[in-house]
């Protein structure tokens, strides 16, 4: 006969953080807990976000100076590299949110041929070149600086492949765009100690 034990280590932190994990499931299941009549304060974001596995984005309805790109979210989202939301197959645009920009036939999908400002991975440059110009890191309101900014085609006939879909142009930092905002990610790793006696 075999026997196989399993020993799990575990300390203070991690129940403590089991513990509030089970509470939250637990609040979020039972729905609001407050005396009839009161509101909470912010509504749950499950409420404001369609379900679905993937990066969550909008575009900001609002415009916005470079300088305030990387403010223009709302909390749980940040100002969005075109890195994180080049794979269009991955996103799940978040269409009902109160921040987020549509059109006539968006449908549950993101809008067409509306720039926003994106992160380019470069380093603090103004020059005018899609890519690199990010307004010196966003701070430049200078009408010789240049950001990028990234907006899905209208064309589809010349779309060629997944990643000709993003049409990219820069703007001087004295303009204003919209900005495109990702939903910010958080994993959760639990550590699991496994030894053998």
């Amino acid at each position: 006969m075999l026997r196989i034990t399993l020993h799990i280590t575990y300390d203070r932190r991690v129940l403590s953080l089991l513990a509030s994990l089970g509470l939250a499931l637990l609040l979020s299941a039972s729905g609001p807990l407050l005396p009839s009549g009161r509101q909470a304060l912010a509504g749950p974001l499950p409420d404001l976000v369609p379900a679905g596995a993937g990066r969550h984005v909008y575009l900001t309805v609002n415009t916005y100076f470079p300088t305030y790109a990387r403010s223009a979210c709302v909390s749980g989202y940040h100002m969005a590299s075109l890195w994180e939301i080049m794979d269009v197959s991955n996103l799940i645009y978040d269409y009902a949110h109160p921040d987020a920009m549509t059109r006539g036939d968006s449908g549950h999908g993101p809008p067409a041929s509306s720039p926003g400002w994106v992160r380019t991975g470069y380093s603090s440059s103004g020059t005018d070149m899609a890519g690199t110009g990010n307004c010196n890191t966003w701070t430049s309101s200078s009408a010789g600086d240049y950001g990028t900014a990234a907006y899905l085609s209208r064309h589809w006939e010349l779309v060629a492949s997944q990643a000709d879909l993003w049409s990219l142009s820069t703007y001087s930092c004295s303009a204003y765009s919209r900005v495109w905002c990702a939903r910010d990610v958080y994993i959760v790793y639990l550590p699991l100690i496994v030894r053998s006696l």
